[in-house]
C-alpha cells in the first residue's frame, strides 16, 4: 500500500495535474494502469503467469482511454491509429520473438501472457513508445538475467519470468521522456559510451 501511494505521488509529480480535466487524460491514464502493471509484475514473479482477466482489463482501459483522447485531441484520428498501432507492434514484436524462438530453441522464449501484455501497454503509448519499451526490456531483461545466473539464483535452464521487465520499462516510460529515453537507448546502443570512455 505504502509502494502505490510513493508510486502515486512521484507520478503526479512529474506529469503534474491541470485544472482542466481534459488535459490530465494521460496522468489519469497512467494512475489506472499503474495498480494493473505492479499486480502483473507480483504475478508474474511469483506464479509465471499474467492472467487473462488482468491483461483484457487492461487491454479495456487502453481503448477507453484511446477513444477519449482521440476525440479531445486535435488529429483525433491519426492519434487513435498511432495508438492502435502502438497494440499491433508490442504485441507482434513479442509474437514473432516468442514463435521465432520457439523454433529455434523448442520452447517459448516468451510466454504469450508476455504478447498480450506488450500489446495493451501499446494501446497507452502509441507506436514509437511501444518500440523503446520493448527495447528497454529486453535490455533490462538481459542484465537481470546475467546477473541472476552469476550469482546462481537461476539455472540456465530455469523460465525468468519477463513480465517483470516489461512493467519496469513502462513505469520508466511514464516517468521519463520519450525523446530522453530513445537518446539514452541510442547512446547505448551506436557506441558512444565507448568512445566517450575507453577512446582517447
Amino acid at each position: 500500500m505504502g509502494i502505490m501511494f510513493f508510486s502515486y505521488i512521484i507520478l503526479l509529480y512529474v506529469c503534474g495535474f491541470d485544472k482542466n480535466w481534459h488535459t490530465n487524460i494521460r496522468t489519469i491514464s497512467y494512475f489506472l494502469l499503474l495498480p494493473l502493471i505492479i499486480s502483473a509484475f507480483i504475478i508474474d514473479l511469483k506464479k509465471q503467469i499474467i492472467p487473462n482477466r488482468l491483461v483484457l482489463t487492461i487491454f479495456e482501459i487502453g481503448i477507453l482511454v484511446t477513444f477519449v483522447e482521440g476525440i479531445i485531441t486535435q488529429n483525433g484520428l491519426s492519434f487513435a491509429l498511432n495508438r492502435l498501432e502502438g497494440m499491433l507492434l508490442g504485441g507482434g514484436i513479442f509474437l514473432v520473438i516468442t514463435l521465432i524462438g520457439g523454433l529455434i530453441a523448442g520452447k517459448e522464449a516468451l510466454g504469450f501472457g508476455d504478447v498480450k501484455l506488450m500489446g495493451a501497454i501499446g494501446l497507452f503509448f502509441g507506436t514509437s513508445s511501444v518500440m523503446i519499451i520493448a527495447v528497454m526490456a529486453f535490455v533490462i531483461g538481459a542484465i537481470a538475467s546475467i546477473i541472476l545466473l552469476i550469482r546462481r539464483v537461476k539455472k540456465s535452464d530455469e523460465y525468468i519470468p519477463f513480465g517483470p521487465f516489461i512493467v519496469i520499462s513502462v513505469i520508466i516510460a511514464m516517468l521519463i521522456p520519450e525523446s530522453m529515453l530513445f537518446h539514452y537507448l541510442w547512446f547505448i546502443f551506436s557506441g558512444q559510451w565507448l568512445i566517450k570512455y575507453f577512446v582517447k
